[in-house]
């Protein structure tokens, strides 16, 4: 499934249904019928599924599009597009995207929502990972920085420890490195059983 992320400020407004739609500058590859993971303020909230999908212009938003989009009127709502895309042109393609929202009860952090499949948090990944560094060929320095993830315990911790939000990049390439090793261990296993 895709993700789609809203702002924090639009949050409770996606929780309580009284935003069901978004506009996103492009042709984005979503079609009718697509479930979508919703990410808002730094956690999944739920999930959706597409009610419709257009391709449209600045000079195609109606009132009804911006009530569906959370907002009182068009102009409001072409007001913050212009204000989140301020190079927007006025003929520039944007995806209208209506969706039917399911919240989740417990929602998920967005930085531990990306290890769900594996079932295992980044922490427990990043012991594992230290565990087998031998058979998962870890470097040194790779192994270096898993220690600290685990200090720290969690991926934005141990990012700004290095120095700013940006090294996050750093320990999930190293932790799906991990994941990859740790399955691909797994499906050899299988094959010679």
């Amino acid at each position: 499934m895709k993700n789609l992320e809203f702002k924090g400020e639009y949050k409770d407004l996606i929780i309580s249904g009284k935003k069901v739609a978004t506009i996103r500058i492009g042709k984005l590859p979503i079609k009718k019928g697509q479930k979508l993971y919703i990410h808002s303020g730094g956690y999944v909230i739920g999930e959706a599924i597409v009610k419709d999908v257009k391709i449209i212009r600045l000079k195609d938003i109606d009132n009804d599009m911006a009530k569906k989009d959370g907002f009182e009127s068009k102009e409001e709502l072409i007001a913050k597009l212009k204000e989140h895309y301020p190079f927007l042109k006025k003929d520039e393609p944007l995806t209208y995207i209506e969706f039917e929202f399911k919240p989740y009860e417990n929602p998920i952090p967005s930085e531990d929502f990306a290890w769900q499949g594996f079932e295992k948090n980044p922490i427990e990944i990043a012991k594992i990972g230290i565990e087998k560094k031998d058979e998962l060929l870890l470097s040194n320095k790779e192994v270096e920085l898993l220690k600290i993830l685990i200090e720290e315990g969690s991926i934005r911790k141990a990012a700004l420890r290095l120095g700013n939000l940006k090294k996050r990049e750093i320990f999930r390439r190293i932790l799906r490195k991990i994941m990859r090793r740790l399955q691909s261990m797994e499906s050899t296993k299988d094959l010679s059983e």
